[in-house]
């Protein structure tokens, strides 16, 4: 299926040649890094800044690496509830097959 939509790509960028009226400032890139650079955080702040502050506040916020957070924590943890879980499982997994259809249908 990628090699499907690289091909896509491939025909429409020769086509409509996107980007053929776009002109750049040689350097500008240098200038936008070092703003980037000033304005932006270090590793922890942004490590920390994936923790949501409850588990529902991802649902309602703009951060998705938060709401990919919550759902692995929640992923383990069902996982490790063992025979527990399994009602779970087999919840997520009927309500996942029967959600491709809903794309299609």
């Amino acid at each position: 299926m990628s090699t499907f939509a690289l091909a896509i790509g491939l025909v429409v960028g020769n086509f409509l040649h996107p980007g053929i009226n776009l002109h750049i400032k040689a350097g500008s890139g240098s200038e936008h890094a070092e703003k980037a650079g000033a304005e932006g955080h270090g590793t922890v702040e942004f490590l920390q800044s994936i923790v949501p502050e409850s588990l529902f506040s991802p649902l309602v916020g703009e951060k998705v690496l938060q709401t990919l957070f919550v759902a692995l924590l929640i992923g383990f943890a069902v996982q490790k509830m063992g025979k527990q879980g399994e009602p779970i499982l087999n919840f997520i997994s009927t309500s996942s097959s029967s959600s491709s259809c809903w794309a299609w249908c």
